[in-house]
């Protein structure tokens, strides 16, 4: 699609995006004229219909900004800046919201902010102040790949490409299985000690020090297993329910990739 596109001609973007068709649609919900703009500045290849159809309202435009460019596979970081000065370090375009006012960043010439403001569909200047905003930034990588980056895309090994957002989940239950298992280990021998020296011995003092290290350890094991499920019960829940998704879609969209890669004659059999 995107070879069918002039992307150097912004004035032919700007007609298809502000089309009479969609003017309601951007009084209804203006914060889709400043994701259009956004899009526009990124050489975005889509249409105002695929658009409109993945636009996410929210209750906060940020929010809705953030939500409807992840669903078109940009990666979006918010943060909140204590000065406007900071605005310099941040990449455009992007949504900045600073004393309850909403607009689209193009980016900093001779110290002022320059601004789309969405709701009124004009380009203001702001000069830089101490005012704190709120930014949410579109990350480089995705602007070029629209997608995460290499590490999570591993397709190569479902498994890897599977469990890659748990990736501290695991290495925790890892850590957490070897030291429970140490603690297990080591329970016995305080047992024995308690038969084999403090009461051969006579000893109060001996008998109480192993038989609180004993429960100490006991108490720590539990500590330890009810962690590791708690991990277990959130973060599997997450992966069990990712790995279905997926393993349904590739069913469901088995037929078609089998059809759409037969011959003619298999094609009109089907």
């Amino acid at each position: 699609m995107s070879v069918l596109i002039n992307f150097s001609n912004t004035e032919e973007r700007l007609g298809d995006f502000g089309s009479a068709k969609f003017k309601q649609r951007y009084q209804d919900s203006p914060m889709l004229l400043g994701l259009a703009y956004t899009l526009i500045t990124l050489q975005w290849e889509g249409t105002p219909e695929i658009l409109s159809d993945a636009f996410m309202p929210r209750a906060q435009d940020i929010d809705s900004f953030a939500s409807t460019l992840s669903r078109l596979d940009y990666e979006c970081r918010t943060q909140t800046l204590t000065s406007m000065h900071q605005l310099t370090q941040v990449s455009v375009p992007a949504f900045v919201e600073f004393d309850q006012v909403c607009t689209i960043f193009l980016g900093v010439s001779d110290g002022k902010a320059k601004l789309f403001d969405y709701r009124n569909n004009v380009l203001v200047e702001h000069a830089l102040s101490d005012v704190t905003c709120q930014v949410c930034e579109i990350s480089e990588y995705s602007k070029i790949f629209r997608e995460p980056p290499p590490a999570s895309q591993d397709k190569s090994n479902w498994i890897k490409h599977a469990f890659y957002r748990y990736n501290n989940e695991i290495k925790s239950l890892m850590i957490l299985s070897l030291v429970i298992n140490i603690l297990g280990a080591m329970q016995p021998f305080f047992i024995m000690g308690v038969y084999n020296f403090a009461l051969s011995s006579g000893s109060e003092s001996t008998l109480f020090w192993l038989t609180s290290f004993a429960v100490f350890l006991a108490l720590a094991e539990y500590g330890f297993k009810r962690l590791r499920m708690n991990i277990l019960a959130t973060s599997g829940k997450d992966l069990a329910t990712h790995i279905s998704k997926n393993v349904i879609s590739k069913l469901l969209w088995l037929p078609y990739a089998m059809t759409s890669s037969a011959g003619v004659s298999s094609q009109l059999a089907a």
